[in-house]
């Protein structure tokens, strides 16, 4: 399989692995959508269904866009509905929670295997030091948002410094 080509610091294969990891139990009629935000501060997104073919269509545009001028990439963690497949999601697009997650990227922040061990770990940088994003997933999907804030909230709390945001720094594509 071949890529387009790319900035060095994408790491195709890990982009791919990432993507499957995160929606490898998401329903049918959903998306996932990854979203570029410039140094310039200029944004867009593209949207993908988490087949094969969505998938490697994801990890090509994802490399091609973290093109080294100062794009970050971003992914939304959970599944959006696939109506809303052409345009930025809101969280009524959301078709429900899948995981909850943490970005750590305060150098003191505790080690986000100190508290409860997350699901998986991701390296999303290492300038100024290392930054890592924690997902834990739910036993199954929900669309219980007031649950799923409550589950957060209490996340942020443990670690006191971290940022919780979506969407979340994309593995494989390094943050500039």
């Amino acid at each position: 399989m071949s890529h387009p080509p790319i900035c060095p610091s994408s790491d195709p294969n890990q982009i791919h692995d990432f993507l499957c990891h995160l929606t490898e139990d998401w329903p049918e009629g959903s998306a996932f959508e990854l979203r570029v935000l410039s140094e310039i501060g200029s944004a867009h997104s593209q949207s993908f269904p988490p087949s094969p073919d969505g998938l490697q269509a994801g990890v090509d545009w994802a490399a091609q866009e973290n093109n080294c001028q100062g794009n970050n990439l971003y992914v939304i963690p959970n599944p959006k509905k696939v109506a809303q497949i052409n345009k930025t999601a809101n969280d009524k697009d959301i078709l429900g929670l899948t995981v909850v997650f943490v970005d750590q990227d305060d150098a003191e922040a505790p080690c986000l295997v100190e508290i409860v061990a997350p699901s998986w770990v991701v390296t999303t940088g290492t300038i100024p030091h290392l930054r890592h994003h924690g997902y834990w997933r739910l036993d199954a999907i929900t669309e219980d948002t007031d649950a799923w804030k409550a589950t957060m909230k209490a996340i942020q709390k443990s670690y006191k410094v971290i940022q919780l945001q979506i969407p979340a720094a994309l593995c494989g594509c390094p943050e500039q």
